[in-house]
């Protein structure tokens, strides 16, 4: 029912007919012949899940540890339904869960780490989604779209000697 293909540098693929009489492809990136192979079976159950309705528990406990990743581009041939959206993690709520679960700090550190929370707080909002976050671009030295201009030009801010790179000068 299900055929591998080999692409150019070791990346593999399986072919099959899907039920609606389509061919259909999906993509496994570098894998070995074995791991391909194993892959092409599973797919081969799920064509004869979807025809026959009768699930295999071996297939369901392998359908359940996929990464988000695969399992989409298993969505994406019409061999599973698409997982439900996960609820985006925010950063007001994590930072509290965070806190609140640090039981082993001493109440210096907890005072600092309220301050932590207040500033991330004013900078991104209670309601950022934690992936949104990013590290700063070299050009701007800003978190993707939280801040629209840089505080200095690139120019100014690379040509601008630090402290510590500066010439000293002899004692004397």
């Amino acid at each position: 029912m299900a055929t591998i293909g080999n692409d150019p540098n070791g990346f593999k693929r399986v072919l099959f007919v899907a039920p609606d009489g389509k061919r259909k492809t999906i993509r496994l990136g570098k894998v070995t012949m074995r791991q391909a192979t194993a892959f092409k079976v599973k797919v081969e159950a799920l064509i004869a899940r979807t025809i026959t309705g009768v699930a295999d528990d071996e297939v369901s406990r392998w359908l359940a540890g996929l990464d988000s990743e695969m399992y989409g581009r298993l969505a994406a041939v019409g061999l599973v339904p698409p997982r439900a959206k996960e609820a985006a993690v925010t950063l007001g709520p994590f930072l509290d869960g965070y806190i609140t679960r640090r039981t082993d700090v001493k109440p210096r550190t907890r005072i600092n780490l309220d301050a932590a929370k207040a500033r991330l707080l004013d900078f991104f909002g209670a309601d950022k989604p934690l992936r949104d976050i990013t590290p700063p671009t070299p050009t701007t030295g800003c978190s993707g779209s939280a801040c629209a201009t840089p505080t200095a030009p690139p120019a100014a801010r690379l040509s601008a000697p630090s402290s510590s790179s500066a010439p000293r000068s002899a004692p004397g």
